[in-house]
């Protein structure tokens, strides 16, 4: 049996300072290790009675750029920029924005066939991998991407991005920002304060689905119903994850010639065929 759809990611906004703060901490660790590895090693050394004869000193070449007070230029492409792959990642980021990361899938497993490409949040964050809490709030959109693998087998993507409130913790950077300037201005030109505090705050949330059939406009109607099942009450008779499970594992894809599949959620009734080969 061919799969209809090959994964189903759920792709949050996560702080970008944790990982920085995780980041720290393990450099700390190395550190101490090294330190620990030296000591060690020279007790070792002291305690050995071998004398060793003094090297002579090695002749150091004069060179002309350091008597004229000349440092050479560092290496820019490296100091300016950090690379992942082939993709470019610049070393500026906001000290308090978010990254996508994927916190949940189905099925856990690569399949053996088609691996998941880590690299899909780039695409299902197409406006960047920097990520900044907005307060206006906009409905469900989706969008398609394309991805090519090294065998030229393509990967169709139907993105559905929700917006979710975001309650920063107290002590969290966007929690001890509370006030706010306003872009009005006083009446003797003095910068007017508000308090923010009660303001919502809205983080972006992506629901993808992977596949390897081009069946946008299905696979575009099938996750709007499974967003308005998901918050609609008192209409779902399964939890949301046996919908997944179902379109992910149990639905077949339709063979060529005049066969169709039917799936129906809610009031909607989607088809999926393939032309004769």
């Amino acid at each position: 049996m061919q799969r209809l759809a090959e994964y189903f990611v759920v792709i949050s906004s996560v702080p970008r300072w944790e990982d920085s703060k995780e980041a720290e901490e393990e450099e700390s660790l190395q550190s101490s290790s090294r330190k620990t590895k030296r000591r060690s090693f020279f007790r070792r050394e002291r305690k050995k009675s071998v004398s060793c004869l003094p090297e002579p000193p090695l002749c150091q070449k004069e060179d002309d750029e350091q008597e004229d007070g000349n440092d050479p230029e560092p290496n820019l492409a490296t100091k300016d920029a950090k690379t992942s792959g082939n993709i470019h990642l610049p070393n500026d980021s906001p000290e308090y924005a978010f990254r996508p990361k994927i916190t949940a899938r189905y099925p856990v497993k690569d399949h053996s066939d088609n691996p998941l490409n880590p690299m899909i949040t780039h695409f299902c964050y197409p406006t960047g991998d920097e990520i900044v809490p907005t307060k206006k709030y906009e409905m469900p959109r989706v969008h398609h991407f394309v991805l090519t693998n090294d065998k030229g087998r393509k990967v169709y993507g139907t993105c559905l991005t929700i917006l979710e409130e975001y309650r920063p913790d107290v002590n969290s950077p966007w929690g001890q920002q509370t006030l706010v300037n306003d872009d009005r201005m006083g009446t003797n030109g003095m910068e007017v304060s508000m308090d923010d505090r009660g303001t919502a705050l809205y983080l972006p949330k992506v629901l993808a689905l992977l596949s390897t059939w081009p069946y946008l406009t299905a696979f575009r109607e099938h996750m709007a119903q499974l967003y308005r099942l998901a918050t609609a009450t008192n209409v779902m008779t399964a939890p949301i994850e046996r919908y997944v499970v179902n379109l992910c594992a149990e639905i077949p894809a339709p063979p060529p010639g005049s066969y169709e599949i039917h799936v129906t959620l809610l009031d909607s009734t989607i088809r999926v065929w393939a032309p004769p080969a």
